[in-house]
């Protein structure tokens, strides 16, 4: 499946930043999802998937598919 994704800045920065905040996630403290309903902590507290499909899921939405991709005004 890896070999054959297109490998450029877009996808790069994806992959980087969500396992980035999978691994910090299971690196928090307990208390950190306290202020979170039960369910998420529940959920992302000690679970890198979790938090690397959210991540990489909310960054595919977000980040332009192609540099020519400008707001026009």
């Amino acid at each position: 499946m890896l070999k054959d994704c297109e490998f450029n800045d877009r996808t790069m920065i994806i992959v980087s930043l969500a396992f980035c905040v999978g691994v910090g996630l299971t690196q928090t403290d307990a208390n950190f999802f306290s202020a979170f309903p039960q369910a998420v902590g529940d959920i992302f507290n000690g679970n890198a998937v979790a938090g690397v499909f959210v991540v990489s899921l909310l960054l595919s939405l977000i980040l332009p598919k192609d540099k020519s991709e400008k707001v026009e005004e």
